[in-house]
C-alpha cells in the first residue's frame, strides 16, 4: 500500500445521469487534520495526527459500462461508475481515483473510499459524510450539537 497526503475532487465527478447527486456540493480539496485545524484531544502526550494515509486506489481503468435502457438494440451506453476524489502526492503520486460511487442498475449506489475519512480536518469530513449520507443515500440530518 501506497501513502497520500491529501485528496481532491475528480474534475469527472460532473454526475449528468438522472438522479445524479450535484457533485459540486463535495469539499474541493481534503487535507490532512493538523493541531492548527483539529486540536489533540485533551491529556494525551506525545500525539500528533498523521501526515499521510494509506491510500487504495485505482491504477488501471475500471469502467463499468451499462446500458439504457438495458435492450441492446435501443440502448445507450453510459458509465455507471464516477470518480468522487483522485489522490493528491505522497508516495501515491497524485490522480489515481480514490473515492467511487457505483449508480448502475446491478445494485444500490455504493460508494467505495479508498481512505480513512477521519484523516482528513473536521472542517472536510463533516461535510464529505453529510454528503454520502444525504445526497447518495437519501438521509436526513438530525440537528446535533457541535
Amino acid at each position: 500500500m501506497l501513502f497520500s497526503v491529501r485528496a481532491t475532487r475528480s474534475a469527472r465527478a460532473v454526475g449528468g445521469w438522472p438522479g445524479a447527486p450535484d457533485y459540486s456540493l463535495l469539499p474541493p480539496e481534503l487535507a490532512e487534520r493538523s493541531v492548527l485545524t483539529d486540536p489533540l484531544p485533551p491529556l494525551r502526550a506525545n500525539l500528533s495526527w498523521p501526515a499521510s494515509y494509506g491510500a487504495e486506489y485505482l491504477t488501471k481503468p475500471n469502467s463499468i459500462i451499462e446500458l439504457d435502457p438495458p435492450d441492446p438494440n435501443v440502448g445507450q451506453e453510459h458509465s455507471a461508475l464516477d470518480t468522487l476524489y483522485e489522490t493528491v502526492g505522497g508516495q501515491a503520486g497524485s490522480g489515481h481515483p480514490v473515492m467511487t460511487l457505483y449508480h448502475g442498475r446491478e445494485a444500490d449506489r455504493f460508494v467505495f473510499s479508498g481512505f480513512p475519512i477521519w484523516y482528513f480536518s473536521r472542517t472536510q469530513s463533516i461535510p464529505l459524510v453529510d454528503f454520502v449520507l444525504q445526497n447518495i443515500w437519501g438521509l436526513t440530518r438530525r440537528p446535533v450539537p457541535r
